[in-house]
């Protein structure tokens, strides 16, 4: 009973939500390039989580140290820097045992 209530509550909201399309630009190069770059002397990045999808592979690099972090798209031939910033936290840190 509680979902069909919560649902009736939020149907008006999502009616009213619009999805938006947002360009922004990326940096992209190939694939050893763009790898080299997160984790050259510069950023010191190393790969943190990995995952993919149908066409394309993700990589967060990040600096334990400095806690930068960087999100990279790639394939074989091409990568592309997604997102960029500091601050990283993990916040999911596996099983308790």
């Amino acid at each position: 009973m509680h979902k069909f209530i919560l649902g009736v509550l939020l149907l008006p909201a999502l009616a009213y939500a619009q999805p938006v399309t947002v360009e922004k630009p990326v940096l992209c190069d190939d694939t050893k390039s763009i790898i080299e770059f997160v984790s050259g002397a510069g950023n010191r990045e190393q790969p943190f989580w990995v995952g993919k999808d149908l066409k394309s592979q993700y990589v967060m690099m990040v600096n334990e140290k400095t806690k930068n972090w960087t999100l990279v798209q790639y394939n074989k031939d091409i990568a592309c820097i997604i997102a960029t910033g500091d601050g990283h936290k993990q916040i999911f840190l596996g099983p308790k045992t």
